[in-house]
């Protein structure tokens, strides 16, 4: 039988692989809400992006380059005009991209990179006056978001990005001097699937006059209207300076939330060789809150059950590995490993795969506790529940298995029992000597 070896595999060659620190910033979608090439002699410009890997395995990346209007833009980033690049980072490695700067006349647009793995990035950019660097700026990668705000003035620089493929996104921008009262008005803009604008504030809000404060700037129609932002702060001399990070974070936008997730717990998967690939990923809209495996090829999550466990990666991370078990099950014609009960069964791997990527084995409890909650007599989470026990039953029932799991594991091998104590030494010092731990992921929220 597979089970002793899967733990030993999972827990002690994994773990210390997978389980780390990561980077502030660090992410597997990374936006890039601004990007600036070539230009004539006198006046250049040239971008370069900068990606670094943490991990102990190698990452993928896939870097797009997109025009004001949504469109693909070509760019030499080393390797001639295109409008992806395709590259590895080695574990624990960096690639840097800068542009030629081939153009005669400047290409504005912005960027997005899709990664295998979480990956800390940012773009630098450089101006060139008659041949000579004379400024250099630097931003993170950044995330969706529904808000943002920066300090501000009339010459405030900002640039928006529309990540959505297919939707217009519109985006309102008000602005509020140092005592917080509104001044100015306020202004929309309006930008085209997967596009891109620049612009100073006082292009948009002329009212703003002399003021200085801070900009909002809000998504017209939340949650829908996602938005990618910088700004950059300028003053008359034409002195650009770097500004700290302005999206607000809650709710992070749920779909980068779940592909980060889902690719640190599927790869572990992948890693122990439990599973051949990764299964192909679909988020769903609508009305919902569910997670489901298909076929044995993919797993679909609704964006109400992120925003049910919005507070906790390590929540999802379970749910992920929950249905990866189910993967598993379907491409093996049902095997069940460590249980009889396929759902039991299914829960194990999402316990050991969490913790394989890194989150905290307690979230089991607080994401079935939120299913409970939210499901009541309505039934509304089905893929959760087990046929022969009532909804509290089977929540019960699937607790009482998780802690005799983590129990069990803390208990069945001398190191791992020591690995166990170390973990609860640092990360649950006040919990209760009955309380199961596990090897020490650094947990991640």
């Amino acid at each position: 039988m597979k089970v002793v070896p899967t733990i030993l595999l999972v827990l002690v060659v994994v773990v210390p692989c997978f389980s780390q620190m990561l980077p502030q910033g660090s992410h597997v979608n990374l936006y890039f809400p601004h990007l600036a090439d070539g230009g004539n002699f006198d006046w250049k410009c040239q971008s370069t992006f900068t990606f670094v890997n943490s991990y102990a395995s190698a990452a993928d990346v896939s870097l797009y380059l997109l025009q004001n209007n949504g469109s693909f833009l070509s760019l030499d980033l080393g390797n001639g005009l295109r409008y992806r690049h395709d590259f590895t980072i080695p574990a624990g490695g960096s690639r840097t991209l800068r542009s030629r700067m081939v153009s005669t006349t400047t290409r504005i647009g912005w960027a997005v990179a899709y990664c295998s793995l979480p990956v800390q990035a940012t773009a630098n950019y450089r101006v060139f006056v008659k041949g000579v660097p004379t400024q250099e700026m630097s931003a993170q990668a950044t995330l969706r978001t529904t808000r943002y705000m920066s300090v501000a003035d009339k010459l405030l620089a900002i640039a928006i990005a529309n990540p959505m493929i297919d939707t217009p996104a519109n985006v309102i921008l008000e602005f509020r001097d140092t005592e917080g009262r509104a001044v100015g008005g306020s202004a929309i803009a309006n930008i085209p699937a997967s596009g891109h604008t620049s612009f100073y504030l006082y292009e948009k809000l002329p009212g703003v006059g002399s003021s200085s404060g801070s900009l909002h700037i809000s998504s017209a129609d939340p949650p829908h209207d996602e938005f990618v932002a910088w700004t950059l702060g300028s003053d008359d001399l034409g002195i650009w300076s770097t500004l700290p990070p302005g999206p607000l974070m809650w709710p992070i936008s749920h779909w980068d939330r779940i592909w980060l997730v889902y690719l640190d717990v599927a790869n572990v998967a992948v890693k122990t060789n439990d599973l051949t690939s990764v299964p192909e990923l679909r988020i769903l809209g609508g009305l919902g809150i569910n997670a489901y495996a298909e076929g044995g090829s993919r797993v679909e999550i609704t964006l109400g059950l992120s925003q049910l466990i919005s507070d906790s990666p390590s929540e999802l991370a379970f749910v992920i590995g929950h249905e990866l078990g189910h993967i598993y099950q379907q491409r093996n014609n049902n095997q069940l490993l460590f249980d009889t009960n396929p759902e039991s069964d299914a829960d194990y791997w999402g316990i050991m795969l969490a913790l394989g990527a890194g989150y905290d084995p307690y979230g089991i409890a607080g994401a079935l506790g939120k299913f409970s909650m939210a499901s009541g007599e309505a039934g509304l989470i089905t893929q959760f529940l087990h046929e022969h026990f009532s909804v509290h039953r089977s929540f019960n029932t699937r607790l009482e298995s998780a802690f005799n799991t983590l129990r069990n594991v803390c208990n069945s091998d001398p190191t791992l029992k020591a690995l166990c104590n170390e973990y609860k030494r640092k990360y649950h010092p006040n919990l209760p000597a009955i309380a199961p731990l596990e090897i020490p992921p650094v947990i991640r929220k």
